[in-house]
């Protein structure tokens, strides 16, 4: 035995920003490598700089992610902020803050 564990574990990742200009590269942004695999149900609240809910997202309803619209019209190019609750298959309930750009 040499004294190594082998365990599988998510990495997840939060975009800094996202391009929604529809040439399918950045153009939407959502939470990465939160897979059903690993959690529960991840849920996301996007704010303004100002602490406005913009959206919520229910990532594993098959979100595609924000797109930049706000009650149908496009945002302009700012920081947003976020807010992710992961919780895992355990049930344990994981919070995670932060912000990013929107960019035009």
């Amino acid at each position: 035995m040499n004294g190594q564990t082998e365990i599988d574990a998510p990495v997840i990742g939060f975009p800094k920003f996202f391009t929604p200009n529809n040439d399918t590269y950045n153009d939407t942004w959502k939470v990465i490598g939160a897979h059903s695999i690993y959690f529960k149900s991840v849920a996301v609240t996007i704010f303004d700089r100002f602490g406005k809910i913009l959206v919520i997202l229910d990532l594993n309803s098959n979100s595609f992610g924000w797109d930049g619209i706000y009650s149908g019209k496009t945002m302009p190019k700012s920081d947003y902020w976020f807010s992710a609750a992961l919780v895992d298959k355990k049930g344990k309930t994981r919070i995670r803050r932060g912000h990013f750009s929107l960019l035009r």
